[in-house]
């Protein structure tokens, strides 16, 4: 168990069970404590038994002063002290134990770090859910899981039944349309708001006598709606108040402030005693018919529906008392000398349990100490804080001592404190431990060798450096492990050593004749001592690097050819030219010729280094224009000219201004106009056309105020700017949809018609049942008394209503064509109907309607037919003289202007604004020819001149009118004249080859690239016919083409020299597929991709000898070779007894000398058999005897042979005889025998070798009987 959760439980349990608050929460969080034969934490484990007291030192074998770790368990503590506690293994892998803060070792992904995933785990061990995971508002869903849509409520979730709440409560991404409320009168149809286009009618509503059913509780004006058996329609029994059964004509008069009898006059004229409300705060001092009575008349402050303010002495609800124990706990508080602490909350007062919350919750000597943090690390001392002066937030503790690692100097429990122990998280690691050659520092002494063997002192002990000199070769393969610059694949130099490892000093170290260098160190002909690498002129090449003249320093291959009397400078054989050396003046004066760097040697303004200047060129030769002399929007100017945002082809200098929040003009500053100075979302300017997100448009009225812009927030149809009003000084504009200019004003203190003024609510407000002020009551004809402008005889007005109280609205104020407007004029009816219709009887033709031009039919009510569309002031149309109605540029009046249009309508495009050859350009824009698309005044390659200004090639900004003339066959200059035609006839032939450029010399500068010339394998097109072959192409860019040896070019895995696998491919392009693997039956395709490897006709899945082609299904069964020949999984089946063992007793040799050990061999000759014994076994000199199968039952005579091999080496040896018939070394044989079952064969024969190196023979005889 995770060491803070299992804290986490006891201190909950301590808490719940009412645990006295010494107790500690884990035992061994005291020092003793897993030795004192007591349960501190009382969860019925004591010392050693209990989990958090297994890794004390006390409990651990392995960190026991003086332990032999002889005995698994010194301790009799029930561990091992070579198993970790628990709480220190990695369970899951995850890098992380339980000690180190693995709150679920069981899973991999939980771990502290880990990323948090949908999953309701806490992954990442910081106790905490993420907030997408968890259920906030408890209606079993959360957002990532369950797609919880708003989880700060419970009726919102997935599949939840919709509720009438205007929200989308079942998380389907949409609200009911049942649910809206398109008239904003706060109540929705599923609310009951049975017309939910007027804000007047929905449940709730007072009803009027006007035949429609207001408060939607389908009876309509007949209605008695609180059914005390009278009606608001019923002009003899008025019920003055049809929400309120008590209220009616006759009713008894109460003291309540209503007129409960309907006769107009209230209470005060009532003969009830003190039935007066004199503070006017609604209640009555007397309460003896009715209501509660208000304890204090004088102020209204006080009655029994006031809110009590606690401790002030005052009885502001009426109840007979003031409050002073605000929190329920039976406890007054101090401020009125009680003895709570804190009034606000029950769970504080004098006595109350103190809990560990850093509260003083007992009211007594404030919080405790043990209550605090001392180490700001977010633990409390009480909550078990393992280091209390020393932040540590995740109570790590590697010893389980009890102490935490963040204050405790040996956090591994191995006795030695950091910062000694240099690793104070691996108990194994401390000054004094045992070293291994692993890399690991263990005796902390800060060195990694510690006495091992470093050849090449690299802090990297041999037993872990497989490459003892750093050259990258391992010590295995390389020649010279303690040498780096040899290697195998090194490269080899030139000091007659075997860099490379390959056992050869290369044939270029050598010195053939003998004039002191070798070819490796530059001697281009070792056969001729005169040609040497000496550079006698020291100009850096010699004359085996192909100087001409090794006595003059200038003169050398790749030296710069000059005009210096014909001196072959660069020794290519062809010296100098008049054409060569113009490259070398300086024909414009400034300093600078075109070889040294000169791009336009006819302007002096113009050289490498030369200063940039406004001007769209390139001075300084760096082959690029800036982009700040360039036009990128096409404004006509660029940023060194000005223009502040060359992306922007509205923003340049003298721009006109628009309303777009961007500095136009650049003249460094935004119009104050075009900027949201209160941040209300809109700016002073019309017409807002800029790209800010956060503005939603102009005509700001006032920039420094926030609430007033053009913006309708209440959706009543008036904005802030428009006149809509707040209704109050303290209220804001816009805000409330039944507040605005022209509203009807209510009683209710409120400037609801935006006028300045709530006077005119007087009227209403004190006439009683003349609701509006109009002088006419229900009663008395008033349709309507809820607007002045209605009553019985009033004035139609243009508002669709019935303002005389007829009982019908003139026709005029009618919509008889639906199209929103009527015909009277101006309307003041609601909103959206507009007035001014002129002809009612057609849906088109309104106020506002789009007039569509020229079709004699007035569509907007402008009064007129719209016939001039561009107000250009001539009319378009059939009739009309403009001839482009649409554009007010184009009139009968107007300015030929450069655009290829008839803009003054006579018919006729200008001569100069047809484009006759299709360039894109016309002779008034500047083209000098326009039947030629190839002359016009673009400058296509950038070079300052056009080809209307004289550039011959308008594609090549290295040709152009002034360029110097050089020998590359073009008109650089664009003067015929001065062409190159004579200047290059002496040189055009540059490279010798018998072509020029002329006749088809592609590259005048290579002598083996011509027409004709054989290609090379060299990715160049020598034969100059414009191809490149295709087998010096490296299609695959594996950096070896066909002609190299790639034999497959589509696949960049297969060149010459690449790594071969198995797979039946020629990688390596040798031509075999071997390649080293092995191929038993030798068919050219390995085993590994060969379906018979010993190529027996048998396919290797049946074939139980695969590499064996004598071995397969059927195959004759072989005798005596221990081999199932035939597959069939008996082994030598119908086969006789099988042939004797032979046992061969080598001779017993004494040498005379130890100096070289001769080897000893053995064999044995068989008629028709080659060597049945091991073939030159080398077997040692002190075996006894060696044994083989004869592979025979033959009968006959058979030699059994010694090899004695010897020399060379300081002492020679000899076969000499022993005195007895046989012959030894300088020794005596004791015994040379073949024994066959009980027959002893002796020595029969041997031969002498003379002095040298040679061999000894003793031969032995025997016979095999039938």
């Amino acid at each position: 168990m995770n060491r803070h959760f299992f804290t986490a439980i006891l201190l909950a349990g301590m808490v719940s069970a009412g645990c006295p608050p010494t107790q500690d929460s884990w035992e061994g969080k005291n020092p003793g404590e897993c030795d004192d034969s007591r349960d501190n934490d009382a969860d019925g484990m004591t010392d050693c038994v209990d989990q958090n007291c297994t890794r004390a030192p006390v409990c651990a074998d392995a960190v026991i002063p003086g332990d032999d770790d002889t005995t698994a368990d010194d301790d009799t503590a029930g561990d091992d002290d070579t198993t970790p506690s628990p709480e220190t293994v990695d369970n899951d892998g995850d890098g992380l134990s339980e000690v180190q803060g693995d709150c679920d070792d069981a899973d991999h992904s939980v771990h502290p770090g880990a990323a948090e995933v949908c999953d309701g785990v806490d992954d990442n061990c910081d106790g905490v859910l993420s907030s997408v995971e968890t259920d906030d508002d408890g209606d079993g869903a959360n957002e990532c899981e369950d797609g919880d849509c708003d989880d700060t409520d419970a009726e919102n979730f997935p599949a939840n039944a919709e509720q009438c709440d205007g929200q989308d409560n079942d998380c389907d991404g949409t609200v009911p349309s049942n649910e809206a409320d398109t008239d904003g009168d706060g109540a929705m149809v599923c609310a009951g708001d049975c017309n939910d286009q007027d804000a007047t009618i929905h449940p709730g509503v007072v009803e009027s006598c006007d035949g429609v059913d207001e408060n939607c509780d389908g009876v309509g004006d007949a209605g008695d709606a609180d059914g005390d058996g009278f009606t608001v329609c019923d002009p003899i029994s008025l019920d003055c108040n049809d929400t309120d059964s008590s209220v009616y004509p006759g009713a008894a008069e109460f003291c309540n402030g209503v007129d409960d009898d309907c006769d107009g006059l209230g209470d005060g004229a009532e003969t009830i005693p003190n039935c007066t409300d004199a503070d006017g705060d609604g209640y009555f001092a007397d309460a003896l018919l009715g209501g509660n009575p208000d304890c204090n008349d004088a102020d209204a402050a006080i009655n029994p529906g006031a809110s009590e303010i606690p401790y002030n002495g005052v009885d502001e609800d009426c109840s007979g008392t003031d409050m002073s124990d605000t929190d329920g706990d039976g406890q007054d508080a101090l401020v009125v000398g009680g003895t709570d602490c804190n009034d606000n909350n029950i769970a504080i007062y004098l006595g109350a349990l103190e809990l560990c919350n850093g509260v003083n919750d007992d009211c007594y000597g404030g919080v405790p100490a043990s209550e605090g943090d001392l180490d700001l690390d977010g633990l409390r001392n009480c909550d078990g804080d393992n280091c209390p002066a020393v932040a540590n937030a995740t109570q790590v503790d590697l010893d389980l001592d009890g102490l935490g690692d963040a204050c405790d100097s040996d956090a591994d429990g191995d006795f030695v404190s950091s910062p000694l122990d240099c690793d104070d998280q691996d108990p194994a690691i401390r000054p004094g431990a045992v070293e291994s050659c692993d890399l690991v520092d263990s005796d902390c002494d800060g060195d990694f060798v510690d006495g091992f063997a470093n050849n090449d002192l690299d802090a990297q002990p041999d037993c872990t450096d497989t490459d003892d000199d750093g050259d990258g070769a391992a010590d295995s393969s390389d020649c010279a492990s303690l040498n780096s610059s040899v290697y195998p694949g090194a490269t080899e130099v030139c000091d007659e050593v075997d860099q490379d490892c390959d056992g050869l000093v290369a044939d270029d170290e050598q010195d053939s004749d003998s004039d002191g260098w070798m070819p490796c160190e530059g001697d281009c002909n070792d056969n001729n001592s005169a040609l040497r690498p000496v550079d006698a002129d020291g100009d850096g090449i010699t004359l085996c690097g192909g100087d001409c003249n090794d006595v003059n320093a200038a003169i050398y291959p790749a030296a710069t050819e000059i005009c210096n009397g014909g001196l072959d400078d660069n020794c290519d054989g062809t010296g100098e030219n008049p054409v060569s050396c113009l490259p070398y003046f300086d024909q414009d004066g400034d300093g600078q010729t075109p070889a040294a760097g000169d791009c336009n040697d006819a302007d002096a303004a113009i050289y490498l280094g030369a200063p940039e200047t406004c001007n769209g060129m390139d001075d300084n030769c760096d082959l690029a224009v800036p982009g700040s002399e360039l036009d990128m929007d096409g404004d006509r100017l660029s940023a060194c000219e000005g223009d502040c945002d060359d992306a922007d082809s509205a923003r340049f200098p003298a721009a006109p201004e628009v309303c777009d929040g961007a500095d136009n003009d650049c003249d460094g500053a935004v119009p104050v106009a075009e900027l949201d100075q209160d941040g209300d979302g809109w700016v002073p300017c019309a017409s807002w056309v800029g790209r800010d997100p956060t503005v939603n448009g102009g005509n700001d009225c006032a920039d420094n105020n926030a609430l007033m812009n053009p913006a309708d927030a209440d959706g009543d149809g008036y904005t802030a700017c428009g006149g809509d009003c707040g209704g109050s000084a303290t209220s804001s504009p816009d805000t409330n949809p039944a507040i605005h200019p022209g509203a009807s004003e209510m009683c209710n203190g409120l400037d609801d018609d935006c006028d300045g003024t709530t006077s005119d609510e007087f009227v209403v407000c004190l006439n009683g049942l003349d609701q509006d002020g109009d002088g006419w009551s229900p009663m008395t004809g008033d349709c309507n008394d809820l607007q002045p402008e209605v009553f019985l005889g009033a004035p139609e007005g243009c508002n669709g209503v019935d303002n005389d109280c007829d009982g019908s609205v003139p026709a005029v104020e009618l919509d008889q064509d639906g199209d929103g407007f009527v015909p009277c004029s101006p309307w003041t009816g609601s909103l959206p109907t507009v007035g001014g219709d002129c002809s009612d009887a057609f849906a088109g033709v309104h106020p506002g309607a789009t007039d569509i031009p020229y079709n004699g039919v007035d569509e907007d009510c402008s009064g007129a037919d719209l016939t001039d569309v561009d107000w250009d002031g001539y009319a378009g149309g059939a009739s009309g003289a403009d001839c482009a109605d649409a554009d007010p540029a184009i009139h009968p009046n107007a300015s030929e202007a450069c655009n290829g249009v008839d803009q003054d309508c006579d018919g006729l495009a200008p001569d100069g604004e047809t484009d006759g050859d299709s360039d894109g350009w016309m002779p008034c824009e500047g083209d000098c020819a326009d039947n030629n698309a190839l002359m016009n005044p673009a400058d296509a390659d950038m070079d300052g001149t056009s080809s209307c200004a004289g550039d011959c090639n308008d594609a090549n900004p290295a040709v152009r009118p002034g360029t110097p003339e050089v020998c590359d066959g073009q008109d650089t200059d664009c003067n015929p004249a001065t062409g190159e035609t004579v200047q290059c006839l002496s040189i055009s032939d540059v490279d010798g080859d018998g072509f020029t450029p002329a006749s088809g010399d592609c590259a005048d500068g290579n002598a083996t690239r011509y027409p004709g010339a054989p290609e090379g394998c060299n990715g160049v097109d020598n034969d100059c016919d414009g191809v490149v072959p295709a087998s010096e192409l490296d299609s695959d860019s594996d950096g070896m083409s066909p002609c190299q040896g790639d034999c497959a070019d589509l696949d960049a895995t297969r060149y010459t020299g690449a790594s071969e696998v198995c797979d039946g491919v020629d990688s390596d392009c040798d031509g075999s597929l071997v390649d080293g693997f092995t191929d038993t039956d030798a068919d050219g395709q390995p085993n590994c991709t060969d379906a018979d490897d010993d190529g027996d006709l048998f396919p290797d899945v049946v074939d139980c000898g695969a590499t064996n082609p004598a071995v397969y299904p059927n195959a004759p069964e072989a005798c005596g070779n221990s081999v199932d020949d035939d597959c069939d999984t008996a082994v030598d089946e119908g086969c006789a007894s099988p042939p004797p063992t032979v046992t061969v007793a080598p001779p017993t040799f004494v040498w005379s000398t130890t100096a070289v050990h001769p080897s000893l061999e053995l064999y044995i000759s068989v008629p028709g058999y080659v060597n049945t014994f091991p073939p030159n076994a080398v077997i040692a000199t002190s075996a006894t005897s060696v044994s083989t199968n004869l592979g025979t039952t033959t009968p006959g005579s058979y030699t059994a042979q010694w090899n004695v091999r010897f020399g060379p080496g300081p002492t020679d040896y000899y076969c000499v005889a022993d005195g007895s018939g046989g012959y030894a070394v300088n020794s005596a044989v004791s015994s040379a025998v073949v024994t066959i079952g009980t027959t002893v064969f002796p020595v029969v024969s041997a031969d002498a070798v003379p002095n040298g190196v040679g061999e000894c023979n003793i031969q032995t005889a025997f016979t095999l009987s039938p």
